[in-house]
């Protein structure tokens, strides 16, 4: 599970808002990306790569508080990728497995 709670600046999502992206080995299955706070304009994605170097957009993700289920096969990576942000742009970001963490 990924949790972020002040991500502000384009680009991967990274455990502490500094320093390496963080990614998760997506064992399969459904998950749900949840992500609140001051949008001002930001998306957050998620990304897949068989590799943990090469990535694709799997699902366009949020540009308000919310929370977007999805279902990916196993044997992948998954992130969470924001853009788009705004000058006031601070969000708590979240990918959790299906099951956890869910409202």
């Amino acid at each position: 599970m990924i949790k972020q709670t002040t991500q502000t600046a384009n680009g991967n999502i990274t455990h502490n808002g500094v320093g390496e992206a963080a990614t998760i080995p997506w064992n399969g299955g459904s998950g749900s990306l949840y992500a609140s706070g001051t949008w001002d304009t930001a998306t957050v994605a998620l990304w897949w790569s068989i590799d943990n170097t090469n990535w694709v957009l799997f699902a366009a993700g949020l540009t308000a508080d919310g929370r977007q289920d999805f279902t990916i096969g196993a044997g992948v990576y998954i992130r969470a990728v924001l853009s788009s942000v705004g000058a006031s742009t601070s969000l708590a970001i979240m990918v959790s497995e299906a099951g956890l963490n869910r409202g």
